[in-house]
């Protein structure tokens, strides 16, 4: 089964978001849960199995359900790869909406660039 994972951390120390699991497919199989999955991953499907537009709106309004993000919140930055979902309009301006400020990194230099890499991993 292909699957892309999502995992986040937060600058300040504080915990992550739980881990987004997109699949490959049309429909769940329940196969494919098992009993070491928590409630609170988000579960995606997506006909290629990687992002789209449709994915990239869900995980970004579960981003903002998990950070507490919103119009009346201090203003965040979220750090991403270069990726044309991650620009679409309904992307940005509900980012936006939320005070989240969409940062993308150059592309072809992600490995260069990408901080986690370096002071994370």
């Amino acid at each position: 089964m292909q699957l892309t994972i999502i995992e986040s951390v937060a600058a300040d120390g504080s915990p992550p978001i739980p881990s987004t699991i997109i699949c490959l497919g049309k429909y769940f199989m329940e196969s494919w849960f098992h009993d070491n999955f928590n409630s609170d991953e988000l579960l995606l499907l997506s006909e290629t199995g990687y992002m789209n537009e449709e994915v990239t709106i869900e995980w970004l309004k579960y981003f903002i359900k998990h950070t507490g993000a919103g119009p009346k919140q201090p203003w965040n930055i979220l750090l991403m790869n270069s990726y044309r979902t991650d620009e679409s309009p309904e992307f940005v301006l509900l980012a936006l909406a939320n005070h989240i400020q969409p940062f993308e990194f150059l592309s072809h230099l992600i490995h260069i660039l990408q901080p986690l890499d370096i002071s994370i991993f």
